[in-house]
């Protein structure tokens, strides 16, 4: 092997080795309702309301109560149909093994009806044996292959009505937290700047290299 190539062939082992050594961020882990989240896995905006709405906790708008890892605020159903769609803006809920979404509320374990892609289906939540602003925490986890979703297929927008009468006790979900269990952040780890700053600076050796190799080349010609 020339020295030339014996060069070239070292400073991309380098980068490989480089490439082998790139430690990833890990988001810190928010357990809410016994639940572990990524901490970009809730709700980021509401994109819509249709119909009359009021919140609490420590909300101060019905979005408010929505976006976040905040059990504590909720929203909830004046009357009549109240129609909400929200989404995430820096993830999104995507269709892994088990349950993909969990759907938060408080109080009496209440219904709500969720629409992805035209499917809309009717939750009960159940409670999750932890209390949020002094209100029982209850919580329905989805399955997006229900809605028909494929395998591995994510999604960023999601529909609600909170305005579904429980028969048994003729209250509406307080909704809360929204959180993607299996979330497209979790699947697609984010190399830190240090080792980025690593790998721009082996790329650029090769790169030096062989301009050399050809300026000498052009030199040895002339």
């Amino acid at each position: 092997m020339s020295p030339s190539y014996k060069t070239i062939f070292t400073s991309f082992t380098f980068l490989v080795l480089c490439l082998c050594s790139v430690d990833v961020i890990q988001a810190a882990p928010v357990v809410v309702g016994g639940i572990t989240f990524d901490d970009t896995a809730f709700i980021d905006q509401l994109d819509s309301s249709v119909g009359s709405f009021s919140f609490g906790g420590g909300a101060s708008s019905v979005e408010d109560a929505l976006v976040g890892s905040n059990p504590n605020d909720f929203t909830f159903c004046s009357g009549g149909n109240c129609d909400l769609t929200v989404s995430f803006t820096n993830n999104a809920v995507i269709n892994l093994a088990g349950n993909d979404l969990a759907v938060f509320e408080l109080g009496i374990a209440d219904l709500f009806q969720l629409t992805i892609d035209g499917t809309t289906l009717t939750f009960q939540t159940i409670s999750t044996g932890f209390s949020a602003g002094g209100f029982n925490l209850n919580v329905a986890q989805i399955d997006l292959s229900a809605f028909g979703v494929l395998p591995g297929d994510s999604r960023t927008s999601l529909a609600f009505n909170i305005g579904v009468i429980n028969p048994s006790s003729g209250t509406t979900a307080s909704l809360t937290v929204i959180g993607a269990i299996n979330n497209t952040s979790s699947t697609a780890p984010i190399p830190e700047p240090a080792t980025m700053l690593l790998l721009s600076t082996g790329l650029a050796g090769v790169a030096a290299k062989v301009r050399k190799r050809r300026n000498a080349r052009k030199d040895s010609e002339a």
